[in-house]
Formats: C-alpha cells, structure tokens, sequence
C-alpha cells in the first residue's frame, strides 16, 4: 500500500504495469544498461488524488539520452493554447446540464 503525496491518507492500488523503462530514456545500443522501475498508479479514496507510487529521481530521468524539451514541441503549445477554452466550453455544458 502507498501513502498519499496530498493528504497521506492509504492509497488504493489502481494498476500495476510492473518494470518499465523510463519516458524518453533512449539507449545508444542494446548492450547499454537501461534504468527500469516499477510502475503503479494508485488512487486516493479521501481526496481523490490519481498518482503513481514511486517518482524517478530527476537526475535519472532527465539523463543525457533525454530528448524531449517541451517548451520547444510546437504540438503541445498549440494544445495548451486549445485548452483553456475546450475546458471552458466542458464546464459550461456542465454546468448547463446540472440546471
């Protein structure tokens, strides 16, 4: 069982996908050694956090093979510029709905 990261109360495991390998952590060749950790999303029934269980430490996760950089991915500004208003539109259906 984990702890909360919000409000430290017992969390429930949602899904485990075991070892995984870390986001964008490309290896110059098979033979290299690659960084694996277990991957496990967990629910928090008193606050209603989703979050996984463990957090690689930045220094292995943002490595020299570490490629993406997101203030340079034109793709997510143009999503992030959309969301605001797509948010917007959903709440405003919701809120319409609940009249």
């Amino acid at each position: 069982m984990s702890e909360c990261k919000i409000c430290n109360a017992e969390t429930k495991l949602i899904m485990s996908f075991g070892k995984m390998p870390i986001a964008n952590g490309f290896i110059s060749n098979v033979t290299d050694d690659e960084f694996f950790y277990d991957l496990a999303v967990y629910f928090c029934p008193s606050c209603f956090m989703v979050q996984l269980d463990k957090t690689v430490e930045p220094e292995i996760m943002f490595n020299k093979n570490y490629h993406f950089i997101s203030s340079t991915s034109n793709a997510m500004a143009n999503t992030l510029k959309k969301l605001p208003k797509r948010l917007w539109k959903l709440l405003h259906l919701k809120n319409h709905l609940l009249l």
